[in-house]
């Protein structure tokens, strides 16, 4: 049997159907070739469904675009299906007469990649849209500004979107001056069956502020600026899902009252208050679907406070030859205003080389504010010899997890002076590190408590001076 050489429109495609020839299988049988743009089309799926009802055989085209289905003599409406973002559409023959074999060739044709889509957008209040509100529908990349009426109209590509509103280049006029972008949760799929939009702006709180300054006098022409980010918000539109608050950012300044009102959204937010020689305040706060009540305090920036040295006592080291001795010692400075400018100074500097005698130790430190402070104390060299030695004692071990244990360790100090003796040789804990946080200064009279040290081996040893304790098994438990 010869089948005629038809050549069909069949919606996006061209399908030819020409005679088997030769080529024709042994029993009743459907194959063909499909392309698309002068190329073979690979794993384009044909079903072939007898006319009338849904599935049927299927198969998918391979490397060469080619395709067979074993059929008996019937009617079918036959479908190919290119894969997904191939950019071809799929192509329906229906009413196909298969009587024996036949060969079905189709040529694929593009799909338009280009749609306009149109709708409309009212106000939170209800009220249409206007040009004025600088607002515009965003489906991801594709964006176009809604006109008076409440109306838009954005050509974008076919294919699966997100839908947005926001503010176009510059503040929006709604919720009082605003730069947002909501978009909603659910993707939709525009092509050019895709019916009008109707989009709602979501309703916004609002925020009642009040700055006051550190006497609680009103602060006017105060800056705010409430941004937030990922509050969930009420629906766009149908089919659309909940609303995700991309960017919110809303600003205003306070009146003579030292007041503001602003709009935000149900959620966490960020207020950030600027005012004149007032030290800048941000806030993080939680916004109700009402009415929400803020104050604000602020601090003055005048700082005429200087910092506070932190400087060790009077201490007294001993040397065992007439060349002095290295001294080292901590100094540490706090400022509660602007704020420490740099670490203290001081001359002469720690770890320098004391002679035998009283030397004074001068430090200095600065605020942000240029505020200073100056102190001192004093370092004195002695012999060895006429200083009584400090001693240094074991309180008790307590066990830890793991077979861990940590010792307990104490000091007396006989001189009615702070014996200052550094980290090294003359005060050294082992085995481990020489500086397990062992005291350098060390203050007179009896100091249980003075320091701990978790470890894990048998002993452990603490050296201070001519003086030693050292923990053992049999080392008393806490």
């Amino acid at each position: 049997m010869i089948v005629q050489l038809l050549i069909v429109l069949s919606g996006s495609a061209v399908v030819v159907l020409v005679s088997p020839g030769a080529a024709r299988a042994v029993g009743d049988n459907l194959s063909g070739r499909v392309t698309a743009g002068g190329s073979a089309a690979p794993n384009v799926t044909v079903v072939a469904s007898p006319t009338g009802s849904t599935g049927g055989p299927s198969t998918t085209t391979d490397s060469d675009g080619r395709y067979s289905i074993p059929l008996a003599d019937g009617v079918y409406d036959i479908v190919f299906t290119p894969p997904a973002q191939s950019g071809y559409g799929v192509t329906s023959y229906t009413g196909f007469q298969l009587s024996g074999s036949a060969v079905l060739d189709v040529v694929l044709v593009p799909v338009s990649t280009s749609v306009t889509v149109s709708g409309s957008v009212v106000r939170a209040d209800g009220s249409p849209g206007s040009y004025a509100d600088n607002i515009g529908v965003v489906f991801d990349d594709y964006q176009g500004r809604v006109a008076d009426g409440g109306s838009f109209a954005v050509q974008t590509s076919t294919g699966s979107h997100s839908v947005c509103l926001g503010n176009q280049s510059g503040l929006s006029p709604l919720y009082g001056g605003s730069a947002f972008l909501f978009c909603a949760l659910n993707r939709i799929t525009l092509d050019a069956q895709t019916p009008p939009l109707a989009l709602s702006l979501p309703a916004a709180g609002t925020v009642n502020i009040t700055v006051v300054d550190q006497n609680n006098n009103p602060v006017p022409a105060a800056m705010l600026t409430l941004t937030a980010r990922g509050n969930p918000l009420p629906t766009l539109g149908a089919n659309l899902g909940q609303t995700r608050l991309d960017y919110w950012d809303v600003r205003a300044s306070t009146n003579t009252a030292g007041q503001a009102t602003l709009n935000a959204f149900p959620g966490t937010f960020t207020l950030l208050v600027i005012g004149a020689d007032l030290r800048p305040v941000t806030i993080n706060a939680t916004a109700t679907a009402g009415t929400t009540n803020l104050l604000v305090r602020m601090a003055s920036t005048i700082d005429n406070t200087p910092p506070i040295l932190n400087l060790p006592a009077d201490l007294t080291a001993p040397s065992n030859g007439s060349g002095g001795e290295s001294v080292t010692y901590t100094v540490s400075a706090t400022d509660t205003g602007s704020g420490v400018a740099d670490a203290p100074t001081c001359q002469p500097p720690s770890g320098s080389v004391f002679p035998l005698g009283t030397t004074v130790v001068t430090c200095t430190v600065s605020d942000q504010a240029g505020n200073s402070t100056s102190s001192s104390f004093r370092i004195t060299v002695v012999q060895a010899n006429q200083i009584a030695d400090v001693q240094p004692y074991l309180q008790c071990v307590s066990p830890g997890p793991n077979g861990t244990k940590t010792a307990h360790f104490g000091y007396s100090n006989p001189n009615p002076f702070t014996v200052g003796i550094p980290i090294g040789q003359q005060n050294d804990v082992s085995p481990g590190q020489t500086d397990q946080g062992q005291p350098t200064e060390l203050q007179p009279g009896n100091h249980p408590d003075a320091f701990a040290i978790t470890f894990t081996g048998p002993t452990l040893r603490w050296r201070l001076g001519t003086k030693t304790t050292v923990v053992t098994p049999d080392s008393p438990t806490c």
